[in-house]
């Protein structure tokens, strides 16, 4: 008896079939092989809501991409980017900047803080976070997701009972 080993490493994503012939002169068999490469797939993030975030701190939020895939997959991240007439408020912080490559099964965290650059001004800040990847069923190959927080100020309280003047 002898071991045949056979390694089937596609290179596309489709459906791949080929047949092994084996003869030793007094016999032969055929085996028919098939197999189907699967795409990368990337998760697709939630929103991310800040909430209220006063002036003088910095709040981060995490948002997840993975690859879905089969371990074989690759799923590149070509480019992560916020835009949008609030982006200056918001940063990606260091380490999670693109490109980089997901295995099937892998996922990478994207950190975003806010408030930055807001300066005192309150009110509500909007951004949109676009991660470019070589995801085959995304729509463009880009996810978005929305990015919102609020500024808030300090509020002021007086405690008028505990002023005195004497006499």
């Amino acid at each position: 008896s002898t071991t045949l080993s056979i390694t089937y490493a596609p290179t596309t994503v489709a459906d791949h079939s080929a047949q092994v012939n084996i003869e030793n002169g007094e016999a032969a068999a055929s085996i028919a092989l098939s197999g189907r490469a699967t795409p990368p797939d990337a998760s697709s993030p939630d929103d991310v809501q800040f909430g209220f975030v006063p002036t003088d701190e910095t709040a981060t939020e995490t948002v997840t991409i993975s690859n879905l895939g089969n371990e074989s997959t690759t799923l590149s991240i070509t480019d992560v980017s916020l835009t949008g007439a609030d982006a200056n408020n918001f940063s990606l912080t260091s380490g999670t900047q693109a490109p980089f490559d997901l295995s099937g099964g892998e996922s990478q965290a994207i950190n975003i803080e806010f408030p930055v650059n807001a300066g005192p001004n309150p009110g509500s800040r909007s951004a949109t976070l676009t991660i470019n990847t070589t995801d085959p069923d995304a729509e463009q190959q880009q996810i978005t997701v929305n990015v919102e927080g609020s500024i808030a100020v300090p509020d002021i309280q007086l405690n008028r009972s505990a002023v005195e003047f004497g006499d």
